[in-house]
């Protein structure tokens, strides 16, 4: 980052730069085990619910090395002064914990099949409406800075995970034989994200940090994030066998949209420098993503499903297993 200063009878140079390394490392594991199960309510209408436990890991070590030789920078600790300057202070945060809590999902299932006597009882389009309460879950975040004194604790604090609540409508419909099509449209609240959202822990934006040039002030940041809708589309070949063994396979497509929380505002009193916090806590893109999965349903009521999301963002894989009790259709 680039800090200007006037040159008259000053002996510092008129362009001024602060170099920052980080380095370092996280660690998350994030399992949710969840145990659902459904009943009708009638010949048409159904109800589902799924009790959710979600159980959070997470080990961080962040390592910030400011080189800042002519002391522009204020840091808690008092600065070595060496020959060539101001010596270079490290500052760090570190996470080593766990936590757990409890999320549910409702949601509500209508198969008109009564009005499809000629189809043997059964509707080729269902429609579902579903609400999902994510899990808020907290790990404990120490903060320090390493000077001329040592080492030394500026804050610990809480780091929040929250998985944000969502709304679903979706529909399905059996076009031919063997073949089904599926379309859902989700709403997602990102902005649950901004709740005890915590600015002011970086080198970036840290209060205790500031310059002669401008001051830093998180309290007078703005972020952002948009609640986003989702529409997902999906299709589904199955095949059932004479021994009542019936297999699927599935395969999908939908675009997440950029959920990343991005600075809105920032007064430092140096439009220069506005610009380069907006930079540095800019949005991300949308992305896309291309599913696929199977499933195998036995005679017993047992079925058994494996699926696979691929984006450039990563992979995500899931198993699960569904008992049915009563008659299998």
């Amino acid at each position: 980052d680039g800090v200007t200063s006037g040159t008259g009878g000053n002996p510092f140079p008129e362009q001024y730069t602060v170099c920052n390394q980080v380095e370092g490392g996280l660690d998350a594991e994030l399992l949710h085990y969840n145990l659902s199960f459904s009943y009708s309510l009638t010949d048409d209408f159904s109800v589902g619910v799924t009790a959710t436990w979600a159980t959070l890991d997470m080990t961080s070590e962040v390592v910030n090395t400011a080189q800042d030789p002519l002391g522009f920078l204020v840091f808690q600790h008092p600065r070595v002064i060496t020959p060539q300057g101001f010596a270079p202070v490290t500052s760090m945060t570190e996470i080593d914990d766990s936590d757990s809590g409890f999320a549910y999902t409702i949601g509500l299932h209508w198969h008109p099949d009564s009005a499809f006597p000629n189809r043997g009882g059964i509707s080729p389009i269902r429609f579902g409406l579903v609400y999902r309460k994510g899990a808020d879950l907290a790990v404990e975040e120490t903060q320090t800075e390493l000077g001329s004194g040592g080492t030394s604790t500026v804050d610990v604090f809480e780091t929040t995970l929250r998985v944000p609540d969502r709304y679903g409508l979706g529909v399905s419909y059996d076009a031919w034989d063997h073949w089904t099509f599926a379309l859902d449209v989700e709403r997602i609240e990102y902005s649950d994200l901004l709740k005890d959202y915590r600015a002011g822990v970086n080198l970036f934006s840290n209060p205790g940090v500031s310059t002669s040039i401008f001051t830093i002030d998180p309290e007078q940041f703005e972020f952002e994030v948009d609640d986003a809708t989702v529409v997902h589309a999906g299709v589904e070949f199955s095949l059932q066998s004479q021994g009542g063994w019936t297999s699927a396979i599935r395969a999908g497509y939908f675009n997440s949209p950029d959920n990343r929380i991005r600075l809105t505002e920032v007064n430092s009193g140096d439009p220069q420098v506005d610009r380069i916090f907006k930079d540095i806590f800019r949005g991300g893109e949308d992305v896309n993503h291309y599913t696929t999965g199977f499933s195998v349903t036995l005679p017993i009521g047992l079925q058994i499903q494996a699926a696979a999301d691929f984006s450039d963002d990563g992979q995500e894989y899931l198993i699960s297993s569904i008992y049915r009790f009563g008659p299998v259709r």
